[in-house]
C-alpha cells in the first residue's frame, strides 16, 4: 500500500442490505472528521473498510496532483490497486455519502440486478445524467455523461478498466472523465445515497473539458447556482428533482409521441368530414 493511504477494515455487520457482495470502501481524509457520522453507511455491506489518505499536500505524490481533483483519483486509482483480487463487484463511496432512502425492498432489487447482470460497469446509487429513454422499470441505464461518485458499485471488470484511464495524467474527475467512459452504467429509479454540495475546494475544479474555457465556467457556475436553489448544499431530500431531470428525455418523447397521436387524430377526423356542398343535399 502507497504510503499516503491506509486500508483498514472498520465494521463487520451480520445483517448487510446488500449481500450478492461483501466488501464496501469509503475514501476519507486523515484531516476529515467525517467518519464518525458515516457509521450508518457501515449497514449497506457486511465488510466495511476505510481508506485513510494523508492528502496531497502533506504527502508526497506524483507531480500533477496539485489539486483535491486529482488527488481523489489518486485514492480510487490506490484503491483499486488494493482491490486487485477481489473478483466480486465492491461498493465505493465518499465520507460526504448519505443515505437519503432506507427502505430495504429498494436495496434488494439492487442487490438482484447487480446478481444477475454479471456484465454491468457500475451502478450508481445516486448520480445525474440523462438516462435511456426507453428502458422501463427500477433499472435506469445512463446514455453518456454521469455526474457524482458519492455512492457507487464497481465491477471488476470496470475497475481494471478505471486503472487503464489513469495512466493518464490529464483526468480530472472520477465521475465525467472514468465512469462516464464506461459502456454499462446503471442507477436506480430513485436517489438512495446522496450527498450534499457545499461550497469545496474540489467544487472550485469542476469541469467537463478542463480546458479553462469561460463558457464551461459559466456553465458550471449556473450549475452550482441551481444546486444552491434546490437547497442541495443543505439538505438532500430535493435530489428527487434530479432524478426527475435525469428523465427528462422520456418526458420529451413522451410528450412528442402524445402530440403526434392527437395530430394525426385531428388530421383523421378532418378527413372524415363531408363537404359542405353534399352536405346541404342531404
Amino acid at each position: 500500500m502507497n504510503a499516503c493511504y491506509n486500508v483498514k477494515r472498520w465494521i463487520v455487520t451480520k445483517n448487510p442490505l446488500f449481500e450478492s457482495f461483501e466488501n464496501s470502501y469509503i475514501l476519507t481524509m486523515s484531516t476529515n472528521e467525517r467518519l464518525e457520522r458515516c457509521k450508518e453507511l457501515a449497514n449497506l455491506c457486511k465488510n466495511t473498510f476505510v481508506q485513510v489518505n494523508k492528502g496531497w499536500k502533506k504527502c508526497p505524490k506524483a507531480p500533477h496532483i496539485k489539486t483535491a481533483a486529482h488527488d481523489l483519483i489518486d485514492a480510487y486509482r490506490t484503491l483499486f490497486i488494493h482491490c486487485q483480487d477481489i473478483h466480486a463487484p465492491i461498493l465505493v463511496m465518499e465520507d460526504d455519502a448519505i443515505i437519503l432512502n432506507h427502505d430495504r425492498t429498494h436495496y434488494e432489487r439492487i442487490d438482484s440486478f447487480v446478481k444477475q447482470d454479471a456484465d454491468f460497469d457500475v451502478y450508481s446509487l445516486g448520480s445525474f445524467g440523462f438516462v435511456n429513454p426507453l428502458r422501463f422499470g427500477y433499472h435506469k441505464s445512463f446514455l453518456k455523461t454521469i455526474g457524482f461518485s458519492q455512492a457507487v458499485i464497481w465491477s471488476e471488470k470496470a475497475r481494471s478498466q478505471a486503472l487503464v484511464f489513469m495512466q493518464t495524467n490529464d483526468l480530472m474527475h472520477v465521475d465525467v472523465h472514468i465512469m462516464s467512459k464506461l459502456g454499462r452504467k446503471y442507477t436506480y429509479n430513485l436517489p438512495i445515497v446522496v450527498q450534499l454540495f457545499p461550497e469545496t475546494e474540489n467544487q472550485q475544479n469542476w469541469c467537463y473539458f478542463c480546458n479553462n474555457n469561460i463558457i464551461e465556467k459559466a456553465f458550471v457556475r449556473v450549475w452550482i447556482f441551481f444546486l444552491r436553489k434546490l437547497q442541495l448544499h443543505k439538505s438532500p431530500y430535493n435530489w428527487c428533482i434530479l432524478y426527475c431531470i435525469n428523465n427528462l428525455f422520456r418526458h420529451v418523447i413522451i410528450l412528442l409521441i402524445i402530440l403526434f397521436i392527437v395530430n394525426n387524430v385531428i388530421a383523421y377526423l378532418r378527413s372524415c368530414k363531408l363537404p359542405a356542398k353534399k352536405l346541404k343535399h342531404l
